[in-house]
């Protein structure tokens, strides 16, 4: 035992849904006095789902929120989806299996623009041959060779599965798409905004998702909320130090 001692933990990550471990009591002086989160959403749903009482989950934040910041938001009421930006997580066969089934939403939606990007471990141009070697790769698909930032700023829409990258692009105004196959696991990084976003297994269910209403001022402002401003004082407000 180390009387003196403060053990913390810090809950950066995104909480996905039926995500237990993180609410699991380890015991043997492994558990951690506090909690710390990365934003207020995390904290509420911590709360809610752990044995930890409000006194010992406290915010931080996260250094994730300046990125928020340095993209201004494309939200408007009366927004038009011209253009979708395609975020796969960086793994092989979610980029294949994402970027596939845009190839579906494109041809049925030709006057809308879909612009693939990877995560900048995985090669665009090898996705591309892989996929273009067995499927015909329809005109109004483009390949992403901007910064994020400015494809965000160029997009309405995001269409993804398991990306944090989609907190960065829903924070900015873009609809979040999320892609469930049928009898997949789901793996959202925004399970916690779920009732505001659409979520979509077929094409079909693709196109109405264009006209999504929910993802609005509110929701945008909830999202921002998954990464707060990090807190450069937390530990003398605390009183730790």
């Amino acid at each position: 035992n180390y009387p003196l001692l403060t053990t913390f933990g810090y809950m950066h990550a995104l909480l996905f849904k039926d995500q237990h471990s993180a609410f699991r009591l380890l015991g043997n002086g492994f558990d951690p006095k506090y909690i710390l989160t990365a934003g207020s959403v995390t904290l509420n749903y911590i709360l809610q789902k752990s044995y930890f009482s409000q006194s010992s989950v406290l915010q931080l934040g996260s250094p994730r929120s300046s990125v928020y910041s340095s993209i201004a938001p494309s939200f408007s009421a009366s927004r038009i989806v011209s253009s979708v930006l395609v975020l796969p997580e960086g793994i092989f066969s979610e980029c294949l299996d994402l970027f596939e089934f845009s190839i579906q939403c494109a041809i049925e939606n030709p006057h809308i623009t879909f612009l693939w990007r990877t995560h900048p471990l995985i090669s665009l141009d090898l996705v591309v041959s892989r996929i273009s070697f067995h499927v015909s790769i329809p005109d109004n698909i483009h390949f992403s060779n901007n910064s994020f930032k400015n494809d965000i700023q160029t997009s309405q829409a995001c269409l993804y599965k398991g990306s944090t990258a989609v907190v960065t692009a829903a924070s900015s105004g873009l609809i979040p798409i999320y892609y469930n196959p049928c009898n997949f696991p789901d793996t959202d990084p925004l399970f916690c905004l779920s009732r505001f976003r659409p979520c979509i297994s077929s094409v079909s269910s693709f196109s109405s998702a264009l006209n999504w209403t929910l993802w609005d001022f509110e929701s945008i402002n909830l999202c921002k909320h998954l990464y707060t401003p990090i807190n450069l004082n937390f530990f003398t407000d605390y009183g730790f130090f």
